[in-house]
């Protein structure tokens, strides 16, 4: 079954003694790319059509150029949607989010290096995913409240649903130092 941008879907899940939970979740509007202009310490997104900014994340493949492995970093940017999500823009609107990726940089090389270890950078990509309108913003600390009766909503049960449109994209990768 494909599941359709806008349209509303019932989850339902049944245990063995037959009792069942479930939840209702509409999914959001499928958005245009977003542009990217890349650049060290900061990337900015120029996004669309996105009314519940859920995730923004930054992946990159780095091959270890001794013995061939290739690792995928992934770098998650909750912190930096938060404005964006507390802004509440409509969907037409055109923001701005802006990455600090240093860290990002700063791990990878920190990883290599420190066993003086050869790498390149093969790829970067960056993940942008769009939530229903049930979304709701949890913090770091409140990812449990999301499992108390009265906050979740899940139907007989506990916990939290949302929907989620999400888009990968290729992100240039001129800042990327590549070593043979």
């Amino acid at each position: 079954m494909e599941l359709e941008p806008e349209h509303t879907y019932l989850l339902k899940a049944e245990r063995s003694d037959g009792q069942t939970s479930s939840a209702k979740v509409t999914l959001p509007p499928n958005f245009p790319d977003p542009k990217i202009e890349p650049g060290l310490p900061l990337v900015r997104l120029q996004l669309k059509g996105i009314e519940h900014l859920a995730d923004v994340s930054v992946s990159y493949d780095v091959r270890n150029n001794r013995n061939g492995s290739i690792r995928k970093w992934i770098f998650h940017h909750a912190q930096d949607t938060l404005g964006y999500q507390l802004v509440n823009p409509t969907p037409a609107d055109e923001h701005t989010v802006t990455l600090d990726i240093s860290h990002h940089w700063l791990m990878i090389c920190r990883f290599y290096e420190t066993e003086n270890i050869p790498y390149t950078i093969i790829q970067s990509e960056l993940y942008t995913a769009s939530a229903s309108p049930e979304w709701r913003i949890f913090s770091k600390g409140d990812a449990l409240e999301a499992q108390l009766p009265d906050i979740g909503n899940v139907e007989n049960g506990t916990g939290y649903l949302a929907g989620i449109t999400s888009q990968t994209f290729a992100m240039p990768c001129d800042f990327c130092r590549q070593e043979d």
